[in-house]
């Protein structure tokens, strides 16, 4: 089976998989795709061995993982299902819904409205990811939510999956007419426009 996105993605990395060792995201965030996805370990077979290791055995929520692994996982689990980017949005969206109805994050979502949850978004997101740092902008209904990172960790669909998982955030916390769009996608940063009624 041929992993073309995956293959591109780790071709444009300094050092493939090992790229970046400073910058980790919780496993809660590979499992809950894995759980959408729902993929036998043989449709994976030819990704490099690590990932397929990671990918067939995710740690407990709880540990970190290198964000390289976890993007290279998102983009292999597309390759593998033939998914056009729109329908792994879908996925990346459902899995996000599922992760924040976990016992773990749930009540962080309902506790708060959208405004107040942005407030403490950017010490939340630390909760999830480190290397990739955050900072909003934000009004009444309406954000701006900036990603920074190193070069080409995030791909302009890592871009588009983090605004859909910005959106079902928003979503949990009661935010209606949820929208979130990529401003701009560049090698080391993503910028973001949100806003809800």
């Amino acid at each position: 089976m041929s992993f073309p996105r995956l293959e591109r993605y780790l071709a444009q990395l300094p050092d493939g998989l090992a790229s970046y060792p400073e910058c980790v995201s919780k496993a809660t965030v590979l499992r809950a795709l894995a759980d959408e996805m729902n993929m036998p370990g043989s449709k994976l077979q030819g990704v490099p061995p690590s990932l397929f290791a990671l990918m067939t055995n995710i740690p407990p929520a709880t540990a970190w993982i290198s964000e390289a692994a976890t993007v290279a996982a998102h983009l292999a689990y597309a390759d593998a299902a033939r998914l056009p980017t729109a329908m792994m949005l879908d996925r990346i969206y459902n899995a996000s819904k599922r992760m924040i109805a976990s016992p773990m994050y749930r009540v962080l979502a309902k506790v708060a409205s959208p405004r107040l949850l942005l407030r403490g978004a950017e010490m939340s997101w630390r909760l999830l990811h480190r290397g990739v740092d955050l900072s909003i902008r934000f009004d009444e209904k309406a954000a701006t939510i900036l990603a920074t990172h190193p070069p080409h960790l995030w791909t302009d669909v890592a871009h588009e999956g983090a605004a859909v998982g910005f959106r079902s955030v928003i979503e949990s916390a009661g935010g209606t007419e949820v929208r979130c769009r990529v401003i701009s996608s560049l090698p080391e940063r993503g910028e973001f426009e949100l806003r809800w009624t």
